[in-house]
Formats: structure tokens, sequence, C-alpha cells
């Protein structure tokens, strides 16, 4: 393949000559390539290398790359990673743990010397065989797409960019360089081991679909090059609607708005609950297509515990009307329920507007009955607006949150009573939310509780006279 390895360089992969790149460099063919190439067009660089002692071997590699960083003047790191033990410890094949312990290095580095991009040499033939790993695993666009030439963010920086600048040049044009410049790369003799998927795929596959087209692997190339466009678009239509759906984003969790996510477009909905997952799990790499059917199912029949284990330690919750993706071990965050300071005990005037805590408010207003407030109250969907015949209040109205033994009677359960703790667990308000949940009491009954019911006695009738609609939102 013809190619114009400075333009790539600079223009795809926009890479500077101002800050520095960490090259990560195992001494085989590609990755001398890569250094050479760099070297030669006068980027900063330093040279890393992951001992990963899983070769008798791999000692002396790791001394020949030092060699290379002497002989071209640039610093070099290098890390000693016991890849077995850590394979065991995160229930990862011994390839897994190696490329996870090289990026977590290789990146860590990057952060410490303010590096702009980490740069590896995956090239054309890795790209075919990252391609057909996607296929037979089953995958949409996003895994035909292959690798990127610059990934920013990635799994493992929001800041400092991946790339992949040789994803265009072929291992025959990298062998040819390297024999022609004379330069000595390592022979990781465990890319001929069959027990290796990859290897698999290389040896045994790719040679058997040549017998059917030569031209398989070009074929297969062109595919992903044109996809990678049509992508950029797609995911300028997710980006726009990410705006619109996620309404709070965390590194612990993802909430989001439950009926503008059901509006969306079956694709649309697939593309924005993998970019979820992948939000809160950076590092998987391959994502279950199941566990995305799993969350579309979850959209349109939600289950009668709110919730589902979605994938890798993940759950999707329903709770008053916000739909959290989060860790099992992540308790779903305060901020999403209305909270006044504890103990305290407010008077709340009619008409007024008071502030009660983190970011929370409340309005209220007296108004007279007539029938266009009664169509209103009856067609309204807001959890948070109540309405309340103000001839049943015993008392002033008075925000508080609850009392020991304390009990409520909804409306609905024809005047029958429930625990206010256990209607709070039913009604799964976070554990630690409960303490601080406002509560709108007359006397020493409960008119409302915020998002879930009215008292029963307070329920406007259609011969009510004087009404009082109260109001909660929340501003950041």
């Amino acid at each position: 393949m013809n190619y114009e390895f400075s333009t790539i360089l600079d223009k795809v992969c926009q890479l500077n000559k101002d800050q520095t790149i960490i090259v990560g460099v195992s001494g085989g063919p590609d990755s001398l390539f890569l250094l050479d190439h760099l070297y030669q067009y006068n980027y900063p660089l330093i040279i890393a290398h992951l001992d990963h002692k899983l070769r008798p071997e791999s000692k002396e590699e790791a001394e020949h790359v030092r060699h290379y960083a002497i002989q071209l003047g640039l610093d070099f790191a290098l890390e000693n990673g016991n890849v077995s033990r850590y394979a065991k410890d995160k229930h990862l094949s011994a390839e897994e743990a190696a490329r996870e312990m090289r990026y977590r290095f290789l990146f860590r580095l990057a952060e410490q010397n303010n590096a702009q991009a980490v740069a590896v040499g995956h090239n054309a033939d890795d790209q075919i065989e990252t391609i057909l790993m996607h296929i037979l695993r089953g995958a949409g666009l996003s895994g035909l797409l292959g690798m990127s030439y610059k990934s920013l963010p990635n799994p493992w920086s929001e800041k400092i960019a991946l790339v992949r600048p040789l994803l265009g040049i072929w291992r025959t044009e990298i062998d040819a360089y390297i024999s022609e410049q004379k330069l000595q790369p390592n022979i990781d003799s465990s890319n001929l081991d069959r027990k290796y998927y990859r290897n698999r795929l290389r040896h045994e596959l790719i040679p058997y679909l040549e017998k059917f087209n030569s031209g398989v692997c070009q074929r297969l190339w062109q595919m992903a090059d044109i996809l990678h466009d049509d992508d950029d678009i797609i995911q300028k239509i997710v980006s726009a609607q990410w705006k619109k759906i996620v309404v709070h984003e965390s590194k612990d969790y993802l909430a989001f708005n439950l009926d503008e996510l059901k509006t969306q477009d079956s694709g649309i909905q697939r593309r924005i609950i993998r970019r979820s997952i992948l939000k809160l799990r950076p590092a998987m790499r391959n994502l279950d297509y199941a566990a995305i059917i799993r969350a579309q199912q979850f959209l349109k029949e939600v289950p009668e515990s709110g919730e589902i284990d979605l994938i890798a330690n993940l759950r999707l919750t329903l709770l008053n009307g916000t739909l959290f993706l989060l860790d099992w071990n992540t308790n779903i965050p305060v901020r999403n329920f209305p909270q006044i300071d504890s103990g305290n005990e407010i008077e709340l005037p009619i008409p007024s507007q008071l502030e009660l805590s983190k970011g929370w408010k409340i309005q209220s207003k007296q108004v007279k009955m007539d029938k266009s407030i009664l169509t209103w109250l009856r067609n309204n969907e807001d959890p948070f607006m109540a309405w309340i015949d103000y001839e049943r209040l015993d008392s002033p109205l008075v925000i508080r949150t609850r009392q020991k033994g304390e009990r409520f009677y909804p409306h609905g359960m024809d005047g029958k009573s429930i625990k206010l703790s256990e209607y709070m667990i039913n009604k799964k308000i976070p554990r630690q939310a409960r303490a601080n949940y406002p509560l709108i009491v007359s006397g020493k009954e409960i008119v409302w509780i915020p998002g879930f019911q009215l008292g029963h006695k307070f329920q406007v009738q259609p011969k009510s006279e004087m009404v009082i609609q109260l109001y909660l939102s929340y501003e950041e």
C-alpha cells in the first residue's frame, strides 16, 4: 500500500512536535518500524517497554530495546510485570492480562511526562484480525470498524490520545523496511503458538479465506475505512441525543431521562446504552450484544423489582422516573431525591417560594377551584406537583423529616395506613435519602410525600372550593 507517513502522523493522528510521545516498543518489527519513523520525523519520544515475564527470553528482549534507546539517545522506561499473577487475580487470559498491564503502564508514564499521546505499532494485518474477531463473536457497526488511528477519549485516558499510525501499512511492507534498514527486531515465538485465538485467525482462517478471494484482506480494510466515515456521522447524531437523554454523569453512575430515551429509534438506543456501559467500564473490549438487548427490553417493560443485572457488575435501576446505570456496590445518588437539612422543621407559607437543600426548592400558591384546574389535576403526570384540598388542612403546612414510628395514610388505600419506613422501602427510596426526605405535614398527619403520593383525606374533590398547588423543582 502506498502511503505518506508524515501525513498520517500530522493530519490523521494529529501529533505535534512540541510535546512528548510515549512509544510502546516491544522490539518486534512493527514497533521498531514505528520508532524509526517517529525518530526520523523529529518527534520528542520516550521509549517504553513492559517486560511481561511470560517467556524466558523476555529479559534479553528488554535489554535489546534499551540498547536501541541508547543508540538513538532517547529516554527509556522499563516496567517489570508478572502477567501470570495479574491474569489469575483479575480472571483474565494471559493475552488480556498482558494487554491491560501494558496499556496501564504506558498511560501512567504518559501522565507522568505530560505526553500528548501513546503510540503503538498495530498494523493493517492486525486491523483485519481484529475485524474478523469481532465478526466471529458477533458485532454491530462499531465492531466492523476495527481500530482507529486516533482514539480520544479511550479506555485509559480522557486527555491523552492513543494513536496507531501503522493501521494502513501491511506486515509485508514493514518486514521489507526492517530488512532494508538492517534493523534487528526481537522475534516473539508466541506469535506462532496457535493456542492463542488471534494466532489461529492469522495462520489458519485468513489463509483459508484468501483461497476464495486473494484480495479479501484489502477488501476488509477498505470496508473498515469507509465505515469509519459513516460512523463519524452516526456519532454526531448520538452525541446530540446524549445531551438530551443523560441528565447526570459521573465516574460512578449515569442518570437518564427515561421518557426521552424511550422515544429514540432502536439504533440510537443501542448506541446510547453501549456508550453508557463503556463510560463506566472503559476497559471492556467485547461488549455482549445480549446485554444491549436486555437493556432495551427493560425500557419497554420495567420488572416489578425496578432493576436488572446488566453486565460486568452493572445494574439498571428505575427510580422516580429516572433511569440509573451504576455498579451494584454504588448507592443511588441522593442528589436525585429531595432533601432538607437534618432535624429542620420549616413552616410553608402560602404563597411562597422556599429553598430547601442541595438545589431543591418548593413553590406554593392558593387558587380558587374551577373545572380547568380539575382537568389539569387529573392529567398531571409530574410526581413533584401536587394539588391539595385547602379545607381539609387541620393547621398550617410544615415541611419536616420523618419521625420514629410514623405512619402514612396514602391516597387510594381506603383510609388504611402503612409504616412510613416500610412505605419508603417499597417505593425504593435509597436508604441514604430517607432520613432527610422532606414531608409536607399538617398537624400530625402527612399531607404529601413529594414524588410519590398524597395523603388519603387531602385529595381534591369536584366540590372543593379552594386548592393549594405545591411544586418541587431542582436546579444545579
